[in-house]
């Protein structure tokens, strides 16, 4: 690379190698990252624009990057002598690009961010589109239409060939975990219709489509997505937290179930506040749940929070539980909690006649 400037970067290419452009232009801040270009020239001018003028544009330049504003606001401003228009990323010729079938694309994008689904699907429906353009923050078309309540309008897109199910915006999240983060069921099972779907991508917080399904209580993707071989159930979130974390924590009893029945999962597992699964599970009444997790040979029923498995069952009157663990672990029975309680204490308290029949056979 020769030399870099505000607006005009050139550069030393070989013949037919890929270059990878990652550019930083000081005058807006900007950040233009993993552009893919082939070129035949071997010493070629790019030009980046927001608010330039293309007129101004030297006529060496060959390859402009811009983005959907600025080329909407300059379209019909576009030299002969430029050969090539990156808009956020996708690559046009310039002398082949359609400017309405770019426009359209745009047009409905924009219209899903103002949450105008019908007119959306009228653009669609009525008009060519590029299915892989991407927006400023490298959302596609899908991301957007997957935030409306319009299943025949993730359809109509779906049945375009240049969509891109597996594409990802600068926060990693693909059409799949924004359909999920937005609590759009019938759109996420519409998408997990398609075998080449990755279901287990993620963004910036870590947040799959598995846990934001458990977290909105989808139950139907959530087991939709527990079919599929290849779902990574062990995947944890920013916080430290699984989606069986969730699925307890909202009690989604057969997802959490389907988990633990189908799956190789870390049962000990703890969030960023020492809270595992099992403590939720008992939080929650999970009565099922907790004494499934019991039987794996390896749960370890101390955790970093204050609260105890063996008082927090009790505490929520699950005695098969309690009598599980006592029956099972060696425990201290004479330990109390923060309130000075003993498990002999509640299971008096709330007329445990098993648990204390239990509990005196220690003496």
């Amino acid at each position: 690379m020769s030399y870099i400037n505000n607006q005009y970067i050139k550069l030393d290419i070989s013949i037919s190698d890929i270059i990878k452009i990652k550019v930083e232009i000081d005058e807006n801040n900007k950040l233009i990252e993993d552009l893919d270009i082939i070129q035949d020239n071997p010493n070629i001018i790019i030009a980046y624009s927001e608010n330039v003028n293309y007129y101004n544009i030297f006529s060496s330049v060959k390859i402009l990057i811009t983005d959907e504003i600025a080329f909407m606001k300059n379209e019909g401003m576009i030299p002969d002598y430029i050969e090539n228009i990156i808009v956020n990323g996708e690559i046009y010729e310039n002398n082949k690009l359609d400017i309405n079938k770019l426009k359209n694309t745009f047009e409905i994008i924009n219209e899903c961010k103002k949450g105008n689904g019908e007119l959306a699907l009228e653009i669609l429906e009525s008009s060519e589109i590029n299915a892989k353009q991407l927006d400023n923050y490298r959302n596609t078309i899908l991301m957007w239409v997957g935030c409306q309540n319009n299943d025949l309008l993730v359809e109509k897109l779906l049945e375009k060939q240049s969509t891109n199910l597996n594409s990802v915006n600068k926060a990693g999240d693909s059409a799949l975990t924004v359909a999920c983060s937005n609590n759009k069921s019938s759109i996420a099972l519409k998408l997990l219709e398609n075998p080449d779907l990755n279901i287990n991508l993620f963004g910036e917080k870590k947040f799959t489509a598995l846990i934001w399904s458990c977290i909105n209580k989808m139950e139907s993707v959530a087991l939709k997505l527990l079919d599929r071989p290849e779902i990574n159930v062990n995947q944890i979130d920013e916080y430290g937290n699984t989606a069986l974390f969730f699925a307890c924590l909202n009690k989604m009893e057969l997802v959490a179930m389907k988990i633990l029945n189908n799956y190789q999962i870390n049962v000990n597992q703890k969030n960023f506040k020492g809270i595992t699964a099992l403590l939720v599970a008992c939080n929650m009444e999970m009565e099922n749940v907790a004494l499934k997790l019991l039987q794996y040979p390896d749960i370890i029923l101390d955790n970093d929070n204050k609260y105890s498995i063996l008082f927090m069952a009790i505490r929520n009157k699950i005695q098969s539980v309690v009598l599980y663990i006592l029956e099972n672990f060696e425990i201290n029975i004479n330990q109390k909690d923060e309130d000075g309680y003993t498990i002999l204490n509640y299971a008096v308290f709330y007329n445990m006649f098993l648990v204390i029949q239990k509990i005196q056979s220690y003496h």
